[in-house]
């Protein structure tokens, strides 16, 4: 082969190598009937072999101090093992906060699927004490216990993927906290969004069997915002990330992958989900 032709192929290989962006997020929900915590992680670019091997990653999690305790953790991926690594109870830089961290326990993974818009659960667990307060995932940006810290331990959430050539974590969907006794998502006494602008949004065609299109007036910040569709059970099953300007918007979304039933549509703005309405989805 030619010298030309090798560095062609080299190029090429380095090309079809480097990542269009390096977006893996998380988000940790809870189940108000079952009391169930899972974290998923949700990425906004598809990495298909060998460039979807995992070779590190670890998920901190903030629980009210000396309350909550860990119970029935399961890994919810085939052949993918999480544990709880370390925990730190009661930190001098927030006092009233533990901080609970897993990590996957076996690096160098292919089964981890990261399909752009589409969720993966990762694990989830259970609260086994009477508690009261927030539980949520830790915010590497303003976290009081971010390294370096008076404990020397490394907190935060992290991933390296292959093609992402190292660290792909981008931050949380959303940092909204759990209160921790029944499972009830925390609301704040002023929220600075409304819990729902249905009046304002028209979902069609619904029933849909394919393409879900979203018209809606929005007044509030602009920019890339979080597009989130649950099941009627509360879990994530589709994501997406979409630029939202003042005034109309219209977006559409392929849900042809969904299975028949009713869903929750929701935005997320200022770490705060809110409700955009309903869909039904048909074959």
């Amino acid at each position: 082969m030619k010298l030309g032709q090798v560095i062609s192929a080299a190029l090429i290989g380095f090309l079809s190598y480097t990542p269009l962006s390096a977006q893996v997020q998380f988000i940790l929900d809870l189940d108000p009937d079952t009391r169930v915590y899972t974290v998923s992680m949700l990425p906004e670019v598809t990495w298909a072999p060998p460039y979807n091997k995992t070779a590190t990653a670890q998920i901190t999690m903030k629980a009210p101090a000396d309350l909550f305790e860990l119970a029935e953790f399961r890994s919810l991926t085939p052949d993918v093992e999480w544990s709880m690594n370390a925990r730190v109870n009661g930190p001098q830089e927030a006092p009233n906060t533990d901080y609970l961290s897993f990590t996957l326990v076996t690096g160098g993974l292919e089964p981890l699927t990261y399909e752009a818009g589409v969720p993966t659960k990762l694990f989830c667990f259970k609260n086994a004490t009477d508690c009261t307060g927030e539980v949520s995932l830790i915010n590497n940006d303003t976290d009081p216990f971010l390294p370096p810290n008076s404990r020397s331990i490394n907190v935060g959430n992290s991933i390296a993927v292959h093609g992402a050539r190292g660290e792909a974590y981008t931050g949380n969907v959303s940092d909204k906290a759990f209160e921790c006794d029944y499972g009830i998502e925390s609301i704040n006494a002023t929220p600075a969004v409304p819990a729902s602008i249905e009046d304002f949004v028209n979902i069609y065609p619904n029933p849909t069997k394919s393409v879900m299109n979203i018209d809606f007036s929005w007044d509030k910040s602009i920019g890339k915002k979080q597009i989130l569709i649950y099941d009627s059970i509360g879990s994530l099953v589709q994501f997406s990330k979409e630029e939202i300007t003042l005034g109309e918007n219209n977006i559409s979304m392929d849900v042809s992958k969904l299975t028949n039933g009713i869903y929750n549509v929701l935005i997320v703005e200022k770490g705060d989900r809110i409700t955009l309405g309903k869909i039904m989805k048909v074959r």
